[in-house]
This record gives structure tokens, C-alpha cells and sequence, in this order.
């Protein structure tokens, strides 16, 4: 899996199957890390926060994790480069 975009309406279960898949992940022993602005405490993550600066200093100091991005709208805005970055150049560092 390389990019993947869980999409739906509101309520319809996007960040319960994402947490799932989280939790999969991690129990396989692959590292995990969520930017969430809504900080829920339900995440199996290794990293987690609702603090951008500092989940793109964990994100790029990081190899071959598992990235979960939730409220993405709220959190990469459409013009911010940055975060932009995380879905197309994540790859080099081997996350998914």
C-alpha cells in the first residue's frame, strides 16, 4: 500500500477503519504515527499529535511508517506545501 484516501461521508466510519488499520499495523511491528486535530485518544500510534511543526519533525526523522492523517482538509489545507510534501515525497522515506 502506498497512498491510500479513506473517503466518505461524515459518520460513515473513515476514522474507525483507519484506527483499525492502525492497530493492525502496529501489531505487526510496523511504526505508526497520526497527525490528528481532533486528538482522539483511540489511536494505537506510536506518535501521535494535533500539532503540524511537530508531527513534520517526527514524520521526516522517521523511516517506514505507517501514516495516518485525520481531518486531512483541516490539516493539509490545499495550499500548504509542507504537508503536501508528506504524500508526495513520504515515499523516500519509505512511509506509506
Amino acid at each position: 500500500m502506498a497512498h491510500s484516501l479513506i473517503l466518505g461521508m461524515t459518520e460513515s466510519g473513515k476514522t474507525s477503519l483507519a484506527k483499525q488499520l492502525a492497530a493492525q499495523y502496529k501489531a505487526r511491528g510496523i511504526g505508526v504515527l497520526v497527525l490528528d486535530p481532533m486528538h482522539d485518544p483511540g489511536w494505537n500510534a506510536d506518535f501521535q499529535t494535533d500539532n503540524q511543526s511537530e508531527f513534520m519533525e517526527v514524520f521526516f526523522n522517521s523511516r517506514r511508517c505507517m501514516v495516518f492523517i485525520d481531518e486531512a482538509g483541516e490539516s493539509v489545507g490545499q495550499y500548504d506545501k509542507l504537508m503536501t510534501r508528506t504524500a508526495t515525497k513520504g515515499r523516500h522515506w519509505g512511509h506509506c
